[in-house]
C-alpha cells in the first residue's frame, strides 16, 4: 500500500510538472486588412516569410538602436521584432 501511494504521488507530481503551453491570443487585432500583415495580429501562427524571418530568438528580439544628440540631451531609440502577447514591452540594455 506504502508502494502504491508513493507511486501515486510521484504520478501527480511528474504531471504537475510538465509546462503546458497555452494558447497565444493577440492583445489587440488590426482593424485594417489592405496592409502589410507581416507583424500584426497573430503573426506567430503564419508560415515562415521568405523575406524576413520575424521569429528569432527572444534574446534578440533589439534589431538596431538609434541615437542623437541634440542641445546635451541624449535620445535613444530600438526597433524590435514584433513581441509575442506575453512578452515585456520593457527591455533592459546590457
Amino acid at each position: 500500500m506504502k508502494n502504491i501511494s508513493w507511486a501515486v504521488l510521484l504520478i501527480f507530481f511528474i504531471s504537475s510538472c510538465s509546462e503546458k503551453t497555452k494558447e497565444r491570443i493577440p492583445l489587440v487585432t488590426a482593424p485594417f486588412s489592405t496592409i502589410d500583415t507581416l507583424a500584426i495580429n497573430d503573426w506567430w501562427n503564419r508560415d515562415d516569410n521568405p523575406i524576413v524571418n520575424l521569429k528569432v530568438n527572444r534574446d534578440s528580439v533589439v534589431v538596431f538602436g538609434l541615437y542623437t544628440v541634440s542641445n546635451n540631451t541624449l535620445k535613444l531609440s530600438a526597433q524590435f521584432y514584433p513581441l509575442y502577447p506575453e512578452e515585456t514591452l520593457r527591455y533592459a540594455w546590457r
